[in-house]
């Protein structure tokens, strides 16, 4: 109980209040009532740090009924002198942890001026470190204990009835408990129950049950038959945790009946009151400057992802040769090796060379010469491609397009006003943009082409291509193997004619596979257009999306506290026992 329930329910609210407030103080039509906000929101802070000290209970009760040792069962220690003696108690004593302020409630108190007691709050019991109030005998012969009992019990939380066992009825007590008719927070103890039989004890509880109901007005009394001095001895009562789970209950409420009775209710209510004629123009003003925010994506796209699709389609050529090389890497036959030589200028020098020169090695050379060149051209252009840099304009161009899109946006928000509002700078926006090229290339470069590479290097366009020309090489063969039988030479010009005609045949091959290439390249750009504009648009999304969520913010804290009287009456009364909003 050193952490009371109530503390931490109305710190919620409070501090849900106070981050409403620090969103919306910065607006211009707001500044008007800011110095009234925030003392209503100062003294609403004042009136709820009174319910985060001690919970405060008063022991009230006859001579010799057991309030002193409660008492001590509650701290868990010996910190009251219990006694026989009529009256025991002549003047309250406050029991109260070194660091709780009980200035309030001795203020203006009638009677004699209580002895407050420090105690050491670190002792075993589950109530140590509340404040304790034993009050004066209410069977004393002083009436004026009555009056000090009664104030007592109005400043308290919670207002716990100790009975002796043998005068639940006794009509000073009933008398004097009268005027607690009514009250919330109102706990009945029948003490000594350690001498009391079972029957006694259900015989008891009845009498007392119906006293309270009948008399005092208590629709559900608690009444519990207790022992504190077994408590105090053993830490063991069978009626204990019964006692303290009505007691933690009782004091919630009590604690929060104080934060009414100091008027935090009607400090909410003028809080609200103070806001509500500027909820529709606020209103307004944010659905108007969320607009602009929206349309920062569409001026985007307008100015750059028309820049880089003119790229993209410049570039297409890159894609399509890309995607002839991949095709080529998986193609293990002469329909691969002829994609793989290299260009048709290649191809003609390589040819040239052999017919001219009837050198097959300087064809060869050409062949391989080109083929190197096709690999250092193919890795510059695939880390050309997946640069962003190279994709999107400069940065001077970027910086002009921030400008034009994000101009209304801050011309409405100086006026809106609202310092609390986040917008991204120039490179943040950049860097979205950026991340968004980098990662729509990359998967067109590692999956998307991979998968149209693996389409165009298939099974029955290879065996097209392929078949002939093996069966152009047996049929060679075949012819060789006969002349040699025969001793007749085919000669030089038969194998460079039979080489022309193969090559003729793979050129055609060739060119009609770049044809199909290149519709499937075509399609890969048309598709990462769509990608990266889909990638661009989120990506800006989410980069606008913290200044669109501090709008939403300060439109629900702006809901929220107009609407606070509301929500503290609806939580705080429907806690505890506290019930009737009027009363």
């Amino acid at each position: 109980m050193h952490e009371p329930n109530s503390q931490a329910f109305l710190a919620d609210l409070m501090d849900r209040l106070v981050q409403d407030w620090n969103q919306l103080q910065s607006l211009t039509a707001l500044q008007s009532v800011a110095p009234r906000v925030e003392s209503l929101l100062h003294d609403l802070e004042s009136q709820r740090s009174r319910v985060g000290k001690a919970a405060v209970m008063t022991l009230v009760g006859s001579t010799g009924a057991g309030k002193s040792t409660l008492l001590n069962a509650l701290v868990g220690r010996n910190v009251a002198i219990s006694g026989e003696a009529r009256p025991t108690t002549r003047q309250p004593v406050i029991y109260r942890p070194s660091d709780a302020d009980v200035e309030e409630w001795i203020q203006d108190l009638p009677g004699p001026t209580p002895r407050i007691e420090d105690y050491d709050a670190r002792g075993e019991g589950i109530w140590s470190g509340q404040i304790l109030i034993d009050a004066p005998d209410t069977n004393s012969v002083e009436e004026q204990n009555r009056a000090v009992v009664q104030a007592l019990a109005e400043r308290s939380d919670v207002l716990v009835v100790v009975a002796h066992r043998q005068a639940v009825a006794e009509n000073s007590t009933t008398t004097f408990l009268d005027a607690f008719k009514g009250m919330r927070g109102l706990l009945f103890v029948i003490g000594h129950g350690d001498t009391l039989s079972e029957q006694g004890r259900v015989e008891l509880t009845s009498q007392f049950q119906s006293i309270a109901k009948e008399r005092f007005g208590v629709e559900d009394p608690k009444v519990h038959v207790l022992s504190p001095l077994r408590v105090l001895q053993t830490g063991q009562d069978p009626g204990w945790n019964g006692f303290c789970a009505d007691l933690q209950e009782a004091t919630l409420a009590g604690q929060l009946t104080r934060v009414r009775r100091y008027n935090a209710l009607g400090t909410t209510q003028r809080l609200s009151e103070t806001l509500s004629p500027f909820g529709a123009g606020i209103e307004a003003d944010l659905t108007e400057f969320e607009g602009l925010l929206n349309t920062v994506s569409d001026r985007y796209d307008s100015a750059v992802l028309a820049e880089v699709f003119q790229r993209l389609d410049l570039r297409s050529r890159d894609v399509e040769a890309l995607l002839w090389e991949e095709v080529g890497r998986r193609w293990m036959g002469p329909g691969g090796m002829a994609l793989r030589v290299g260009g048709l200028s290649s191809m003609g020098l390589g040819a040239g060379a052999w017919l001219a020169r009837r050198n097959p090695l300087l064809a060869a050379g050409a062949a391989v010469g080109a083929l190197a060149t096709q690999k250092i051209q193919s890795h510059g252009r695939d880390r050309s491609m997946r640069n962003g840099e190279e994709w999107l304009p400069s940065k001077a161009e970027l910086q002009r397009v921030y400008e034009s899109a994000f101009a209304p946006v801050k011309l409405c928000q100086r006026q809106l006003g609202g310092d609390t509002i986040h917008f991204p700078d120039p490179v943040e926006i950049h860097g979205a943009l950026q991340d968004a090229v980098e990662e729509s290339m990359g998967q067109l470069l590692d999956r998307e082409l991979m998968e149209q590479a693996e389409l165009g290097a298939s099974k029955p366009w290879r065996w097209l291509v392929d078949v002939p020309v093996y069966a152009f090489a047996i049929w060679i063969v075949i012819r060789a193997g006969i002349g040699f039988a025969n001793g007749e030479y085919v000669g030089m010009d038969f194998l460079v004619n039979a080489a022309l005609l193969a090559g003729a045949w793979l050129f055609l091959a060739r060119y009609a596979t770049r044809l199909l290439l290149r519709r499937r390249a075509r399609a890969l750009v048309a598709g990462i257009k769509t990608n990266m504009r889909s990638r661009m648009e989120n990506s800006l999304d989410s980069t606008l999306g913290k200044s669109l969520r501090s709008v939403g913010q300060m439109r629900a804290g702006l809901a929220r506290m107009i609407g606070v009287d509301r929500t503290w009456k609806d939580r705080i009364l429907g806690v505890g026992s506290i019930a009737d909003p009027d009363d």
